[in-house]
């Protein structure tokens, strides 16, 4: 952390690991809200992981080839203007399932294109001798935001509505892609 741009990276890593951690949880907790149908909400699950699979295949190609900088900012504004829509599709009314499991495939593949430009821009940041630590860093990160977001998601969800989970999850894309902004290049 001795590194500002490891701190601004690691923090607008962190934000979008809990946007996904959260949309993984209460987006398909929105399906079965406006359906009460678990087909629904398996299907919205399968939105998820089925591009996410696929995709992370060709994700680190993508950000070898690209800027990954704007690789990943791209990623998460386009996260953050589905999530902010489904925010206001849910708040107005006209949200439908076809628009989420859509909206899905397109997060999901976001998050793989994401993913791949993460870990391959560490060692042009801090360097390969500090890389192996700045990689189990934001493992741990991610396994802890996998660990407390889908309770906090499905808490907020349960407690709240789906109108607080969707727009919590569109603010951390937005913080993330302003963090990763302050940072000048990623390789």
């Amino acid at each position: 952390f001795s590194s500002r741009a490891f701190r601004q990276y690691f923090v607008g890593q962190s934000l979008s690991m809990l946007g996904d951690g959260l949309r993984t949880l209460a987006v398909p907790l929105l399906a079965y809200h406006l359906t009460h149908s678990a087909l629904s909400t398996g299907a919205a699950f399968i939105c998820e992981m089925v591009p996410f699979s696929v995709f992370s295949l060709v994700g680190g190609s993508l950000a070898d080839r690209l800027d990954r900088r704007k690789l990943m900012i791209g990623c998460d504004a386009i996260r953050f203007l589905i999530m902010a829509f489904f925010a206001v599709a849910y708040w107005l009314h006209f949200l439908t399932l076809p628009m989420i499991y859509g909206g899905l495939i397109v997060i999901s593949t976001c998050a793989a294109a994401f993913l791949g430009g993460q870990s391959s821009s560490i060692p042009y940041m801090l360097g390969r001798e500090r890389s192996t630590e700045a990689i189990a860093v934001l493992i741990a990160s991610e396994n802890t935001s996998n660990l407390v977001t889908p309770v906090i998601g499905g808490a907020l969800f349960a407690y709240f509505g789906p109108l607080p989970a969707l727009t919590l999850n569109a603010l951390t894309y937005l913080a993330s892609q302003i963090s990763l902004s302050r940072i000048p290049s990623l390789g």
